[in-house]
């Protein structure tokens, strides 16, 4: 059935329903195409680096593959699926100037181990060797189980965040953007000089708050409170 639908040039697309009822099918598709490509580079034996391997694309590629996604929505669904634990990204491009983010399937990310333990535990590792089953390493973190009893503790709250800067590329709660309000007089500026110097060197954190915290701002002095400006009549000596 499949086969002749592409055989007639129906494009087709494939997900895991258990990534779906988590992440949404949006999340699902895209998951899939990334782990297509990484069992050809498996298979092939390219594209490893730092004992994972790799596949590698552009938003604007990914778009054209999904025609019904907008380049902003593809880049949604790639963060949600780095944020979310399942795709981690790196940049092995051969020019530092090229930002093409390259995938790796996200083994640390304790959400992916939970959902995806039964589809990938016979994925080859970087040595070519069949892997052995994913061992369940969260059982006291919160995680969510489609195979089991729901965990009773409650899941903790996924972070909502707006993006600030210059090149909308810093990710705070509306709590986090208080904080830095309060702690620093010039945070505007702090902010600005974090946003550009991320958009310079490609850096991506896990939180940008906790890196904003950590970051050395040599150029940059907090504001001194304005001094009330002398008037004429204060000129004028009492007598």
């Amino acid at each position: 059935m499949e086969n002749n639908a592409e055989q007639r040039g129906i494009k087709m697309y494939y997900f895991n329903v258990d990534i779906a009822c988590h992440v949404g099918v949006d999340c699902a598709i895209m998951f899939q195409n990334i782990l297509h490509w990484i069992e050809k580079n498996i298979a092939n034996e390219k594209n490893f680096y730092d004992n994972e391997y790799w596949t590698y694309n552009s938003v604007e590629a990914f778009s054209k593959l999904f025609p019904f996604w907008s380049r902003d929505k593809t880049r949604r669904i790639l963060e949600r699926l780095r944020d979310e634990g399942y795709v981690k990204t790196g940049n092995y491009n051969e020019h530092k100037y090229d930002k093409t983010l390259w995938y790796a399937l996200d083994f640390n990310g304790k959400k992916y181990l939970s959902i995806c333990q039964k589809p990938l535990a016979n994925l080859p590792n970087g040595n070519g060797k069949t892997s052995q089953p994913i061992p369940d390493i969260n059982t006291d973190t919160n995680q969510i189980d489609l195979y089991g009893e729901p965990p009773k503790k409650e899941s903790k709250p996924r972070r909502v965040t707006k993006v600030y800067g210059e090149f909308r590329n810093v990710k705070l709660t509306d709590d986090e953007l208080k904080k830095l309000q309060d702690k620093w007089i010039d945070w505007k500026e702090k902010l600005e000089i974090f946003s550009t110097d991320k958009e310079l060197h490609g850096y991506k954190y896990t939180n940008d708050y906790l890196a904003l915290l950590k970051w050395r701002f040599n150029d940059v002095s907090p504001k001194q409170p304005e001094q009330k400006r002398s008037t004429f009549n204060d000129s004028i000596p009492l007598v």
